[in-house]
């Protein structure tokens, strides 16, 4: 068997050649996201002139900013849900799949207070609200509600058969819904707030178009909607959806041509979750700020399984879910052509992050990163 110097040496060969590559991430729970705010990624490279490494969301050209859903931008990697990831692959952007997490938030139904609508036995018969973005490639905000009440139902013996799809049409685009905040070290995609996706969700229910949305934690608290389905009450793999697995995608000519580069940089998002282990405070902290969220929403949205959702790997149990929900999206037409999903796989560089971060480890320089942060203690 290989030392992992070996395996390392197998795959990773160190290249002196200028590189300009992307990242983009969704603005919820993930390793990655947590090394690029804590420097490690810019770390890594900082002494190799001619290696630039940007957040889409640096650019002014909006073709760079959609390559957030569409995967198109050269020398990219993206984590984030797995509707846009699926899309891009199905659609020929020619992607690598490296990682995959499971966000352990959850996905709910909800209805208006007063609603005689209780559980999710209570949706036969009703209409069920579903936001449309015809202008675009990828409807992964439609594809998200769709599959969270085809769990709902499922869970309770009912199909689509059984009630009714209200389509809303939302004529702006998935990017013209997203405004950069923040400065350079944690640009991510915002909601913008002004026409943010919970408006027509709103309306829907208020105006009488529909007897209940696909909504989350802010619509409960601020406007006291009512829980009709919770997909935390599932068994973790009937939950899959967008953000059910998660998926850490590479451009394949990067993960080709560049394959140090990749493996360092997963190295890096490994490391991550050993930091989090080590400093879960500031780990919430970070996917706080990334969300433009409360600490404790985030701890509510996550609770104890929050340091699991950030843990990214090809664990076998996410890779079934994501083949279901490629099935899922072709059925209903989110993708345009079927593809293997097991092929879309390459397990590289994983092996290769891992064998960096075991020979990093015993380092002093490693071991300080990881360490435990002094913190306040707040009462």
């Amino acid at each position: 068997m290989a030392t992992s110097t070996q395996a390392v040496e197998s795959f990773v060969k160190s290249s002196p050649a200028p590189l300009d590559a992307w990242y983009t991430r969704c603005p919820t729970a993930t390793a990655f996201s947590i090394a690029i705010q804590l420097g490690w990624v810019a770390e890594e490279f900082r002494n190799e002139p001619g290696i630039t490494f940007r957040a889409l969301q640096t650019s002014k050209d909006p073709k760079v900013h959609l390559s957030h859903y569409t995967h198109t931008q050269k020398n990219s990697f993206r984590h984030g849900g797995c509707f846009p990831a699926l899309y891009a692959q199905s659609s020929g952007s020619n992607i690598r799949l490296i990682g995959l997490s499971w966000s352990h938030s959850s996905a709910q139904i909800l209805a208006l207070p007063d609603s005689p609508i209780r559980t999710a036995a209570d949706l036969k018969g009703k209409r069920l609200l579903v936001l449309r973005r015809p202008k675009g490639e990828v409807d992964f905000i439609a594809a998200t509600a769709l599959r969270t009440y085809e769990a709902a139902l499922a869970s309770v013996g009912l199909s689509f058969d059984d009630v009714t799809i209200v389509n809303h049409a939302v004529d702006r685009t998935l990017v013209s819904d997203r405004v950069q905040h923040g400065d350079s070290s944690y640009v991510t995609f915002a909601k913008n707030r002004k026409v943010g996706r919970n408006i027509e969700n709103i309306w829907g229910l208020l105006k009488g178009e529909a007897d209940v949305i696909v909504g989350g934690d802010t619509l409960i608290e601020v406007l006291g909607l009512q829980t009709v389905f919770d997909s935390s009450t599932l068994p973790v793999l009937q939950r899959s959806n967008n953000s059910t697995p998660q998926t850490f995608a590479v451009s394949a000519e990067l993960l080709e041509e560049r394959p140090d580069f990749v493996a360092r940089v997963y190295a890096r998002a490994l490391q991550a979750v050993e930091w989090a282990r080590n400093n879960r405070s500031e780990a919430i902290r970070i996917v706080a700020r990334e969300q433009a969220r409360t600490e404790q929403q985030v701890e509510d949205a996550y609770g104890e399984r929050f340091l699991d959702t950030l843990e990214v790997g090809l664990d076998p149990h996410h890779i079934e879910a994501l083949k279901y929900l490629k099935d899922f999206a072709l059925r209903h037409g989110f993708i345009p052509k079927d593809f293997d999903v097991a092929a879309w796989i390459d397990p590289r560089p994983l092996e290769a992050a891992k064998a960096l971060v075991e020979e990093r480890r015993s380092s002093p320089v490693y071991r300080a990163e990881v360490a435990p942060r002094l913190e306040v203690i707040r009462k």
